[in-house]
């Protein structure tokens, strides 16, 4: 189990000398630093399904029909307050959702406005 090795290791370090304490303190940081990098890396890469695969003029399509059925950026009407400034977010959880799942989910009908604009671009 890995909280034994955690003892242990806790257990030897004043033994070890201020050599190897300093090497297990700095690995520790390198890999503390690297769990939070991928774990960044995964909120930029937030959305899932038809939300993370938009283009950029797919995206502007979605504003387009926003601002055509004067909404705001989420989907509620003009001037709307948000507690925390946006609905993205669950203060509860501390998660964040992507602006366009957020939408889609709001908005099922939002996947046809997409798939017009996909019908639109020229072919490659």
């Amino acid at each position: 189990m890995p909280w034994r090795k955690l003892v242990i290791i806790l257990f030897l370090l004043p033994f070890l000398g201020a050599s190897c304490t300093e090497l297990l303190v700095t690995n520790g940081k390198d890999a503390a630093e690297q769990v939070l990098s991928s774990g960044s890396q995964l909120i930029r890469q937030a959305g899932n399904g038809f939300a993370r695969g938009l283009t950029p003029e797919q995206k502007v399509a979605i504003d387009d029909w926003l601002s055509a059925n004067n909404l705001n950026d989420f989907g509620d009407k003009e001037g709307t307050f948000y507690t925390g400034g946006t609905p993205l977010f669950d203060e509860r959880t501390g998660e964040t959702i992507d602006r366009f799942q957020y939408l889609f989910d709001k908005f099922p009908e939002l996947r046809d406005v997409v798939k017009e604009q996909i019908k639109k671009q020229p072919s490659e």
